[in-house]
């Protein structure tokens, strides 16, 4: 109980410092950067090495995991396409580098490793971890052609078609190149069955799915522009095939995006509705590309039944007003950081990852200037629209334009409800910032894992898209 109160006295602090949530957020969007770049290239870690966390006991996640090391690394990039300091951008692009070094030596290890190249995780030293896991894990391929993709792209604008012929996309069958060999693993194997992010279930899955489609359809873009249009052909086939596979994970019955299909093993007490979508979503989201966009209705639909739900579990979300539901992996989820039994906890970076749904939304309805209100999307909109002073009352069919007083009051609300998950966030961390991998569900404080790395990637994520958001908004 004592606990307890210290937490609503927190949030009756924070209100009452509303006016400094923009401090905060600059603030906190700098620690997360330092301590996400403190977990790669530790002292003791071949260079690239990217930590999950620097824990080594309890739990254990002093590893490098190709998913969480992919999608820091797609943060490194961001932040790399922001920065305007020359000895900024050269930081972060070494540390790409030495991630592009490091897969040379992981892929060259991951022909002979239990999950070939949908290993799931490397010992620091560089070695495959060769015990007992959930294994194929075949995001990890995909996300990490995309990091690398995106780099041969910039180098390729600059000058350096040479180290992108040689280290990234060669090419050649069979490959020795980065992209390339993780393309053909991808383009190979996506409809065999592999275990899902959390590593808990064998089957088909949206996160995956949405992962290998992006990065055939960019390998696809990158194969043509060096000359190897056999391959480009080949990637865009069977990313059209995973379109068509995709749109099976939609539920009309249960009116909600499933996250698993075709399960074959693991834990079988998933109902599907899993904050995985999201994460999905807003890392695979592509320029121009409407297949599966965030103003889709059904994600909205989604949204909004996945966010009552952890609204309604976890205690924590009971008490506090004006600020987002602390967001959790799946309503089922078991693992509280340590082991099972007592019941899965919400997640820092499931919590941003809402944010950023929100932030992009903002941004991609500003640039849209146009949405339908639907049946699927009616609620959740009309949820966005009670903090702002306009006529409420949305009604199925009627389209909103750019000049509509209420287009623009959902505009400024999907960047206020991105900011309450963010101040939800916020609630739960001690003074310097540092952020586990979950909060507990009962008093909120920090549990599992210490300096998540991916905690820190997601709210860097989540800040960068409110940048954009703004900018958009602004322009």
């Amino acid at each position: 109980m004592k606990s307890f109160f210290i937490m609503l006295v927190s949030i009756v602090t924070l209100s009452a410092q509303a006016g400094d949530f923009e401090i905060w957020l600059n603030k906190q969007y700098q620690i997360s950067v330092t301590k996400l770049k403190a977990n790669i290239n530790r002292a003791d870690t071949l260079p690239g090495t990217v930590v999950a966390s620097p824990s080594k006991s309890n739990p254990n996640y002093y590893y490098h995991w190709v998913r969480d090391a992919s999608l820091v690394m797609l943060t490194i990039e961001r932040m790399f396409d922001r920065s305007t300091l020359v000895a900024d951008r050269d930081d972060l692009l070494k540390l790409i580098i030495d991630y592009a070094d490091l897969t040379r030596l992981h892929q060259s290890q991951e022909m002979q490793a239990p999950g070939r190249l949908g290993e799931v995780k490397f010992n620091v030293d560089g070695t495959p971890f060769v015990g007992p896991w959930g294994r194929p894990q075949n995001d990890g391929p995909a996300l990490r052609a995309l990091t690398f993709i995106k780099l041969a792209n910039h180098f390729l604008q600059n000058g350096h078609e040479a180290y992108v012929r040689e280290v990234l996309y060669d090419g050649q069958q069979p490959s020795a190149s980065v992209i390339k060999r993780d393309l053909e693993y991808v383009s190979h194997n996506w409809k065999n069955h592999d275990f899902d992010l959390w590593e808990e279930v064998m089957g088909h899955h949206f996160f995956t799915r949405l992962a290998q489609r992006r990065a055939l359809l960019e390998g696809a873009e990158l194969a043509r522009k060096l000359g190897d249009n056999g391959a480009a052909s080949w990637y865009e086939l069977q990313a059209r095939a995973l379109e068509t596979a995709l749109q099976f994970h939609w539920s009309e019955s249960e009116a909600m995006f499933k996250s698993t299909l075709n399960r074959v093993g693991g834990i079988d007490y998933k109902s599907g509705m899993d904050s995985s979508i999201f994460l999905g979503l807003i890392n695979t989201e592509r320029a121009n590309d409407s297949f599966m966009s965030v103003l889709d209705d059904r994600f909205m639909l989604t949204a909004q039944k996945m966010n009552d739900s952890f609204a309604n579990i976890y205690r924590v979300n009971q008490n506090f007003n004006n600020v987002g539901a602390a967001i959790g992996r799946y309503p089922e989820d078991q693992y509280d950081g340590y082991g099972t039994g007592k019941g899965g906890n919400p997640w820092f970076l499931t919590t941003a990852a809402f944010a950023s749904y929100h932030y992009k939304m903002a941004r991609t309805l500003t640039n849209a200037q146009t949405i339908k209100i639907t049946d699927r999307n009616r609620d959740f909109l009309g949820t966005v629209l009670t903090t702002q002073a306009v006529d409420q009352e949305l009604v199925s069919g009627k389209v909103l334009t750019k000049n509509d007083a209420q287009f623009k009051a959902l505009v400024k609300g999907l960047v206020e409800r991105g900011d309450q998950y963010m101040a939800r966030i916020r609630i739960h961390l001690p003074k310097d910032g540092s952020m586990s991998e979950q909060m507990n569900r009962d008093h909120g404080y920090m549990q599992g894992a210490e300096h998540l790395t991916w905690s820190y990637s997601s709210f860097i994520n989540a800040y960068l898209n409110r940048l954009e958001a703004v900018e958009a908004i602004g322009n």
